[in-house]
């Protein structure tokens, strides 16, 4: 009796440790919260986003440069037109205005006549806000039927450096705006005859 005991317990003993294992391997396999795998978080940017890593950054051009304004509308200066006479290139540096023509006030126009090499505005001229200086100029040719080409140059005025050059042609008007120039500085222009006949013409410089 004894013995059928010890068998009976030893069985029961077996049968339980089998349920708990079982239990236990059926736990395991299922899934939980903390068995899921993990879930990678994607940003998705909106319609106003900006990747500023993948943006071309512009950098601006302080050179100053020249270019054509043909819309523009002119304004007529106020005071007397002032006649330009020629002078030689060389002597330029010596012979650079004196005068200042403040543009917030009034545009500055001036004419030449019969010149073969160059002329020179009076007056050196301000930078307004916008950094900028227009300059209309106006040519013909003297002798009938000529063709040919000329030049609006601007000069800083302390050290007489060509700051930029507008190529235009004789008997086409032109409107230039020259712009990036230094708001710490003045300017002034001269107009250089190219072609091997002289010119008559006008300008009016403004803001």
């Amino acid at each position: 009796m004894v013995k059928n005991k010890k068998v009976f317990t030893v069985l029961a003993t077996a049968f339980l440790l089998t349920s708990i294992s079982i239990s236990v391997s059926a736990a395991s396999s299922t899934p939980n919260a903390s068995d899921a795998p993990a879930r990678i978080a994607q940003v998705v940017p909106s319609s106003n986003f900006v990747d500023n890593l993948n943006t071309t950054q512009i950098e601006t051009n302080s050179t100053v440069q020249v270019t054509d304004v043909p819309n523009i509308t002119v304004p007529l200066s106020t005071e007397p037109v002032q006649v330009l006479t020629e002078k030689n290139v060389a002597a330029r540096g010596s012979n650079a205005p004196t005068n200042f023509w403040n543009l917030a006030n009034n545009s500055y126009s001036g004419s030449f006549s019969y010149v073969e090499d160059y002329v020179f505005t009076n007056y050196y001229f301000p930078v307004n806000g916008e950094k900028i200086i227009y300059i209309n100029v106006t040519t013909t040719p003297v002798n009938h039927g000529a063709t040919g080409k000329y030049r609006i140059v601007a000069y800083e005025l302390t050290t007489g450096n060509v700051a930029a050059t507008y190529k235009g042609t004789v008997g086409i008007t032109a409107n230039a705006i020259f712009y990036n120039l230094n708001q710490n500085k003045t300017y002034y222009f001269g107009i250089l005859n190219d072609m091997d006949s002289p010119i008559d013409g006008s300008l009016t410089v403004f803001h």
